[in-house]
């Protein structure tokens, strides 16, 4: 059984891993007990909102989401580099 610690890793990880949501990372919040995925913080729009979602829904051991995220615009992204050293790239994330 994982623990709420690697579950979150595992959640933060996912979203951390999706070129749409990687740049919105730092305004999303989630916390986890015992398989419940509590998502918080904003996005710039339902699609992103939904995604996240869709995203955390298909990972092993969350058994309840808990869908708190607001949609509203305007919100920062982070923009800067992400290089996959695996695939020999580099891009930049806006």
């Amino acid at each position: 059984m994982e623990t709420n610690q690697d579950l979150l890793k595992q959640v933060q990880q996912a979203l951390q891993n999706d070129d749409k949501i990687a740049s919105y990372i730092n305004n999303i919040h989630v916390r986890v007990n015992n398989g419940i995925v509590t998502l918080g913080g904003a996005v710039d729009s339902p699609s992103l909102k939904s995604r996240v979602e869709k995203i955390v829904s298909t990972l092993n051991g969350v058994t309840k989401i808990i869908q708190n995220l607001q949609v509203q615009t305007g919100i920062p992204k982070r923009i800067g580099v992400r290089i996959d050293w695996t695939m020999g790239s580099m891009a930049i994330s806006q």
